[in-house]
Parts: structure tokens; C-alpha cells; sequence
């Protein structure tokens, strides 16, 4: 189960990295001569990210509960 642990707290690692990267292009697409044509796939991807965010925290706070410790930061702590 640690190892499982481990890998969903890699993902949402790279999962926020991503949607780190997708705030600087969105960034930068607002100061372009047309931002409105580039920002509809970013907000699409953002919310994609967003729930999958959502899913790990779901999936990484059941690991949490199944080896014991609390969920959210604290079990994290």
C-alpha cells in the first residue's frame, strides 16, 4: 500500500506541475493580440486538471485511511 501511496503523491506532483505550466502559457496567451481564441482550450484544460486533482486527493486520503494515519496534511504529516 506505500508504494501505491507513493505513486498517487508522484502524480499529484506532476499533475500540479502541469497545471503550473498551463497557468504561464495562459499568462502568457493573455497578452497576445487575441487571447479569447486561445483561452477556451486552456480553461478546458485546466478543469480537466483540476478533477483529476480532485481524484488523487480522493485516492491518496483513502491510502491514508487504510494504513491509518488521517487524511489531508495531517495524515501527509
Amino acid at each position: 500500500m506505500r508504494e501505491e501511496l507513493l505513486a498517487t503523491v508522484n502524480d499529484e506532483h506532476a499533475t500540479v506541475e502541469a497545471f503550473a505550466s498551463l497557468l504561464a502559457y495562459e499568462e502568457k496567451a493573455l497578452t497576445t493580440a487575441e487571447p479569447l481564441a486561445m483561452l477556451p482550450g486552456i480553461v478546458e484544460k485546466k478543469s480537466a486538471l483540476l478533477d483529476r486533482l480532485a481524484q488523487l486527493e480522493r485516492t491518496r486520503d483513502a491510502q491514508l485511511s487504510a494504513l491509518g494515519f488521517s487524511a489531508g496534511k495531517k495524515g501527509m504529516d
